[in-house]
């Protein structure tokens, strides 16, 4: 991952370095498209994003009645 990502993410910009350089190693860009759902209820979570542009959103469908 670009260290110029790093600063266009404030929680990851905000970490210490040592941390953050563990992070470069691992961490991979990928482009989303729009509308993707990048969780589902009742399953595990299999990745962490980090957005460094866009908006992501969070929705939760609330029970009728």
């Amino acid at each position: 991952m670009a260290p110029e990502a790093f600063e266009s993410n404030l929680l990851l910009g905000g970490m210490p370095a040592a941390i953050r350089a563990e992070f470069r190693e691992v961490l991979s860009f990928v482009d989303l498209p729009a509308r993707l759902m990048l969780e589902r209820r009742d399953r595990p979570v299999e990745h962490a994003y980090f957005p460094t542009a866009g908006i992501a959103r969070s929705c939760r469908a609330r029970r009728a009645g």
